[in-house]
């Protein structure tokens, strides 16, 4: 993974996402494929192949003399969000190993954010960079239809399906059929429906995955976008990835798109169409199976939340990392720990109020610079439209852990951060050249008076 990273530091932005794309798709497939319940420690190594990459290619491009144009409030908002969660990864109780691994899931939060800051250079890499996106989530899908219609549970379970989430997360619940893991399926009216996993095998973050590339193409311009005969093929693509979005039956992805399509809505319309249209919303999502507050899942959720509100005023300073949250459950016993479903309630239990407070700062300042600039720019829909994106992983990680995953948000961060990067070397690029034609109207009028 380091050799690879170094190699993508030397080439162009859409080539190294493009190859970061393709390691968050292909890891858990092949991992699941080399892994073995003997060998826990490598299964493990395999897992981390991604944040390996990552963090290697972040450190090469430093390396190389990639910065960040000028530090803004929302990268120091980001980096105090990290202070916090190093502050309590010092000061733990919990075994250094839990520790580190529940400090893992904020600082990848800030190294995707910070890869896009240094990485990115003009608008046109980010319009490559996306369609590197696009490709992937369009093998994503192709795989995911084959493996619906072609590989049965059977397949699945030969495969070593159970094996690999069995020695990630260390105990699961299997399906009725006891070949697959039980989150594998869903139920509407009581039949059961096997979700779309494709390569990613966890249908939850498959969907999330999904939601950027989507609305990236119904929504952000391409070079070719003006070009009648592309209008059929994106047609098609948006098709195709909306369907398997449905296919994966992932609540948390189709809320993401559903968020970023309402911002968007908002920057074009403004809130006359917001408010008849959110309640209408609402009420047809709460009246599906998937969406009702009935369900065992919404319960599950919610308990969560409600519980992380309930320690946050017994234990306001949390209790240090590694004492709470999804990774407790994945890396020890597999039981369910407090806070591990959402993210908020793990945040409560592990971090209390610096770190719900520095979580939330950093990514509503995110949103609201975002907004803000979309105001005096020409690209105001495509800021609008990642700032809907951000918001959507931040409000979704309140009910669901998995919302700040890498291979569920990871990319997405990156182009927020590539966003905030354009604004500010567009603002600098417009300084340069106003300077420029202000010293030449100046030697225009020294010639005339001369």
């Amino acid at each position: 993974s380091s050799d690879l990273a170094y190699l993508c530091s030397k080439v162009r932005p859409q080539i190294a996402v493009a190859v970061l794309a393709f390691i968050l798709c292909s890891q858990p497939m092949v991992t699941m494929l080399l892994s073995s319940p003997a060998d826990l420690d490598m299964t493990k190594f395999l897992v981390a192949t991604k944040e390996v990459f990552t963090g290697s290619l972040f450190i090469f491009l430093l390396i190389a003399g990639k910065r960040c144009d000028r530090f803004n409030y929302v990268d120091k908002l980001a980096i105090g969000f990290l202070l916090v969660y190093l502050a309590y990864f010092v000061t733990s109780p919990a075994p250094i190993m839990l520790s580190a691994l529940s400090f893992r899931e904020a600082f990848m939060v800030v190294l995707f954010y910070f890869l896009g800051r240094i990485m990115f250079t003009d608008f046109r890499d980010m319009q490559d960079s996306i369609y590197s996106v696009i490709a992937a989530a369009v093998f994503l899908c192709l795989f995911g239809i084959f493996e619906r219609i072609f590989l049965s549970d059977a397949v699945w379970n030969q495969l070593g399906a159970v094996t690999y989430s069995m020695t990630k997360r260390g105990s699961i619940a299997l399906s009725q059929n006891g070949l697959v893991p039980a989150q594998w399926y869903t139920y509407v009216g009581g039949t059961a429906i096997r979700r779309m996993v494709s390569t990613v095998l966890d249908p939850t973050s498959l969907a999330r995955f999904l939601a950027f590339p989507l609305v990236a193409m119904m929504f952000i311009r391409g070079r070719i976008h003006k070009s009648y005969g592309v209008y059929p093929i994106k047609l098609a693509l948006i098709a195709l990835l909306s369907s398997c979005v449905l296919l994966a039956f992932g609540r948390g992805g189709e809320l993401e798109i559903i968020t970023a399509i309402g911002f968007v809505a908002y920057y074009k319309y403004g809130f006359k169409v917001l408010v008849p249209l959110v309640p209408v919303i609402l009420y047809v999502l709460l009246q599906t199976q998937m969406y009702s507050l009935d369900s065992e899942e919404a319960m599950r959720h919610a308990g969560s939340l409600v519980d992380g509100l309930h320690e946050l005023l017994k234990k306001p300073l949390g209790g240090g990392l590694g004492t709470a949250g999804q990774e407790v459950s994945n890396y020890t016993t597999g039981t369910s720990a407090d806070g591990s479903e959402s993210y908020f309630a793990s945040l409560a239990y592990q971090t209390g109020v610096p770190g719900i407070v520095s979580y939330f700062a950093f990514f509503l300042a995110l949103t609201f610079y975002l907004i803000r600039k979309s105001r005096a720019s020409a690209m105001g829909k495509e800021y609008v439209l990642i700032a809907g994106i951000g918001f959507s992983i931040f409000w979704t990680s309140l009910l669901a852990d998995s919302a700040i995953a890498p291979i569920s948000s990871g990319l997405a961060l990156y182009f927020l951060g590539s966003t905030v990067s354009m604004k500010a070397r567009m603002k600098a690029q417009a300084l340069i050249e106003r300077r420029s034609a202000l010293a030449i109207h100046q030697s225009e009028l020294g010639h005339q008076y001369a």
